[in-house]
């Protein structure tokens, strides 16, 4: 399992003994933060009994409360916000406060979060104090900075690279001597990752462990503990990389390794080709995850794909059909205007269906159906309108992928279809229908 492991020294007014710095580490993938070089989350290390205190900022409606932080676990997934703590959206963090009931002398303090958007990095400012400064105040709040009330800088932690961007990821502050300090109060003024790209980006931290000079043997939550069942691919020549983690299911490894990756490596380069556009270039990293706590088959966003256990298992070929679906919403990535959600859908299902595997003939307009089918009936229906517009106007073969631009660049409008074929959307939708009676009479 690949990950990436920094070291970065900090400044700052700290002990003229001390030495903080920080090392950091990053997967993409599950691996229940097993870096080689850096500790897993503890479950019997000196934050456990601390009291935690917000002491700036609001926390989201959805997020966990702050004990979440030192209860030793972590989530099962990159995206579960009732195991994980984090700011409301669009405010810049804020600050919280660890008291850890008597000064300790501290050897290491790691924090962790995992996230598979701009929730993942880490970015605060670590303060650390005993108490005992004459001005000492123990909730500071912004913009007030805490070294003027007895605190002191430990640590400037980011983990923002171009190469850790989601996933998990863990920021350890140590020592080059072996002693952070004699301290109790611990201050973390978090910042969000991302400003400007939207109100989401306030980190999902799922554990706060401290660990001193009287700490015991750190001891693990059997979430931490779980094993890891990973499967990788690399397409070096295509710049690819897809990771699958089957660990809720272990029965599906052949299937993974065998078939799964087999269609991403065939087809996600493909994808890429078909819906090229201007000025973007879709994930190189794409992750499965093989998931038992879902109700739908499948689901995709931010280079992240899940899949039903169980589904799968019942019906793995269909399985393979949802999953260049699911591709296909990664390489579409739109955020611009007002995609219309039938196009979203329908440009998945004609890829999947007329493309991927035609033999299947899965979104045939048939008797039963054609009473209510509609060019923006989404999904099957849409993409059966879509082949029909695209084998009757679109012989130059571009006009996927002009469809697909305008979508991305957020410039579509319905005038789209009379400037390509000279039709209006509803004369399309006219033809079309007329054409698929015609066939189902014939099939009598």
């Amino acid at each position: 399992m690949r990950c990436m492991l920094m070291l970065v020294c900090c400044c700052g007014a700290v002990s003229a003994l001390a030495e903080p710095r920080v090392k950091m580490a990053s997967s993409p993938a599950a691996n229940n933060f097993g870096f080689s070089a850096l500790p897993r989350p503890a479950n019997n290390d000196d934050a456990a009994d601390a009291t935690l205190t917000l002491v700036d900022g609001t926390r989201d409606g959805n997020s966990a409360p702050l004990n979440v932080l030192t209860n030793g676990r972590i989530p099962r997934s990159d995206d579960d916000p009732r195991a994980s703590f984090f700011f409301a959206p669009d405010t810049d963090g804020g600050r919280v406060l660890m008291d850890l009931g008597a000064p300790r002398r501290l050897t290491q303090i790691n924090t962790y979060s995992w996230h598979n958007s701009d929730r993942s990095p880490q970015v605060y400012d670590l303060y650390a104090s005993d108490g005992s400064a004459a001005k000492f105040a123990p909730s500071p709040k912004r913009p007030q900075d805490p070294q003027t009330c007895g605190w002191r800088l430990l640590a400037r932690v980011d983990t923002r690279t171009k190469d850790a961007t989601r996933g998990q990821q863990i920021a350890s502050v140590t020592d080059t001597r072996g002693e952070l300090g004699n301290y109790r109060y611990l201050l973390f003024d978090i910042r969000r990752t991302a400003p400007g790209k939207g109100p989401f980006d306030n980190t999902f931290f799922c554990e706060f462990d401290v660990m001193s000079k009287t700490s015991p043997a750190p001891s693990h939550d059997e979430t931490v503990l779980r094993e890891q069942r990973l499967r990788e691919l690399n397409a070096p020549e295509q710049s690819m990389r897809f990771i699958a983690d089957f660990t809720d299911a272990p029965n599906l490894e052949d299937w993974v390794a065998k078939d799964l990756l087999s269609v991403c490596k065939e087809w996600y380069p493909k994808l890429r080709v078909m819906l090229a556009a201007p000025g973007f270039t879709p994930a190189s990293l794409v992750t499965f995850r093989l998931r038992t706590d879902m109700d739908g088959p499948a689901s995709a966003g931010g280079g992240n794909i899940n899949l039903n256990a169980k589904w799968t298992s019942d019906v793995p070929k269909e399985a393979l059909g949802a999953s260049v679906h699911e591709m296909v919403h990664i390489v579409q990535a739109y955020s611009k205007g007002n995609t219309p959600g039938w196009l979203v859908e329908g440009i998945a299902d004609y890829i999947r269906w007329f493309l991927y595997e035609p033999e299947s003939r899965g979104a045939e307009i048939t008797a039963r159906n054609i009473g209510s089918a509609r060019y923006d009936g989404s999904y099957r229906v849409s993409a059966n309108f879509l082949d029909w517009v695209i084998r009757t106007y679109g012989r130059d073969g571009k006009f996927l992928l002009t469809l697909n631009a305008t979508l991305r660049d957020g410039k579509y409008t319905d005038d789209f279809w009379k400037a390509k074929t000279g039709k209006t959307l509803s004369e399309l939708n006219d033809l079309w229908l007329e054409d698929c009676r015609k066939r189902i009479a014939e099939r009598k």
